[in-house]
Parts: C-alpha cells; sequence; structure tokens
C-alpha cells in the first residue's frame, strides 16, 4: 500500500515536470519555469478583471434594491393612498355630474325633436286641409 501509493506519486510528478517542461523534455528549466510564471501572470488578470467585472455588476445590483426599497417605502406610505383616494373622488364626482349632463341633453333633444315633429305635423295638416277644400 505505502509502495503503491509512492508509485503512483511518482508517476503524478513525472506528468507535472512534462507539463512544465514540455512533452519531449527538450525544453529547458528556465523555460518552463517562465512559461508556469506567464501563465499565473495571465491568469491573475483575467481574475482580476472578472473582479472588477463582478463588482460593478454587484454595486448595480445594490443599487437597485435600494430603489425599490425606496419605492416600497413611498408606496406603503399614507400620503400616495390620500393622494389615489382624492383622485378617485374627483373622477367620481365628474363622472356623476358628467352622467347628469348627458341625461339633460338627451331629454331636450327627445323635446326638439317631438316639436319640430309637431310642426311639421301642423303644417302638412293645413296644406291637406287647404287641398281637400
Amino acid at each position: 500500500s505505502r509502495v503503491d501509493t509512492l508509485g503512483t506519486d511518482c508517476k503524478t510528478l513525472q506528468t507535472e515536470a512534462r507539463i512544465l517542461l514540455g512533452k519531449d523534455g527538450v525544453k529547458s528549466q528556465g523555460d518552463g519555469v517562465a512559461a508556469l510564471k506567464q501563465e499565473v501572470v495571465g491568469l491573475r488578470r483575467a481574475l482580476v478583471k472578472d473582479t472588477a467585472t463582478q463588482r460593478q455588476k454587484l454595486e448595480v445590483v445594490h443599487k437597485n434594491v435600494a430603489e425599490v426599497k425606496a419605492q416600497s417605502a413611498k408606496a406603503r406610505s399614507g400620503l400616495s393612498f390620500s393622494a389615489l383616494a382624492r383622485q378617485s373622488d374627483t373622477l367620481s364626482q365628474s363622472v356623476s355630474s358628467r352622467g347628469r349632463q348627458m341625461s339633460w341633453m338627451l331629454v331636450v333633444m327627445v323635446v326638439a325633436v317631438l316639436c319640430v315633429g309637431a310642426a311639421m305635423y301642423n303644417r302638412m295638416y293645413y296644406y291637406e286641409k287647404k287641398h281637400f277644400i
């Protein structure tokens, strides 16, 4: 078991060395270390860039959350409900006054049509009376 573990560790070390030094082992150790250093620097740059992007996104999210909290607090206050109640009262008063006005206009129109009809009937009756006599 200990020997097997040692053999596995040696194989892992050989694989890591091949990766660092290249597949054929022709590269010098300095080239492998420089390549590894370059990879680490590249990874660090990518992580720093991603971290900055994530911070910006988190700031935007925090700003949006603060706006939502402010709007919900404003909506919960009685001022908006009282303003809405006043507007609905005003609307109902204007609707009822307009309804009364429209009813009176209908009555006036019906009376006007009846008056015009009566005038036409009288004129026609007058002409028929004149022709038959």
